[in-house]
């Protein structure tokens, strides 16, 4: 389930997605990445190095709902709606899967902090590999994107579905995923294999950079090993969910 979510996330947003989504990362950790999720194994300082942190002013959202297979629909007070929990008195949002694993992500109020001299801290990195004390395993938090309120829900089967309720303020505009006074809760849902609504202080988005070879040896990672092919020259670069365990 959870390597959907990341490598749909990636292709939309250009962010790894944190997995489990509760943990929470800083920036400069060193994670190793395995078939159940991220393990931290510690932090650059660790290692005697050091950087510039960058960012953090700016406040932006995201949102990304798995194409075709997703059908969000807001229900007001008073309205009665078919196939819903949700009673007549009561507002909220029906949210419909037609696939298994397709998800709703919404996280609001981020803000973006990075590594300002990774050139450098990759350097540093590349000779710590040569000389035997860095693993091609690890990665590298270089940047990491903290919100005020993450919403995930993600699909156990195709005909999954989630009824949220508003226990919050609902505006004259409606009702919205991304806005955290309308208090939304799970009333009840069917089939939902991982969910976290509205849930704050995390760091739902990261991207990542370790070492990796050339096209012409490229260490493929195979359950939290990898495999060495000669030739090629290796480079602390960024990395994709593609460079991760299968």
């Amino acid at each position: 389930m959870h390597k959907v979510y990341v490598t749909e996330l990636h292709r939309s947003l250009g962010y790894l997605a944190t997995w489990l989504p509760t943990f929470e990362l800083q920036l400069g950790d060193v994670l190793s990445d395995s078939n159940d999720g991220l393990r931290r194994v510690g932090h650059v300082r660790d290692h005697g190095l050091s950087f510039t942190p960058h960012g953090g002013r700016s406040r932006a959202g995201y949102e990304y709902t798995s194409s075709g297979a997703v059908s969000i629909s807001a229900k007001l007070a008073g309205q009665v709606m078919a196939d819903s929990a949700l009673g007549e008195t009561e507002a909220g949002l029906v949210i419909k899967f037609s696939r298994t694993n397709a998800t709703v992500f919404v996280a609001s109020g981020c803000a973006s902090m990075g590594i300002a001299d990774l050139i450098p801290l990759g350097r540093a990195i590349e000779k710590r590999y040569a000389a035997g004390n860095w693993d091609h395993s690890w990665m590298v938090v270089t940047e990491l994107v903290k919100a005020n309120a993450v919403t995930i829900i993600i699909a156990g089967s195709q005909s999954a579905q989630a009824d949220l309720k508003a226990s919050g303020e609902v505006g004259q505009v409606g009702i919205k995923l991304s806005d955290i006074n309308v208090r939304l809760e799970a009333k009840r849902t069917i089939d939902i294999g991982f969910k976290i609504i509205a849930s704050t202080g995390l760091t739902p988005l990261y991207r990542a950079s370790g070492m990796k070879r050339s096209w012409l040896g490229a260490p493929r990672f195979r359950g939290g090993s990898a495999e060495h092919k000669p030739g090629g020259s290796v480079a602390f670069t960024e990395l994709s969910p593609d460079d991760f365990p299968t």
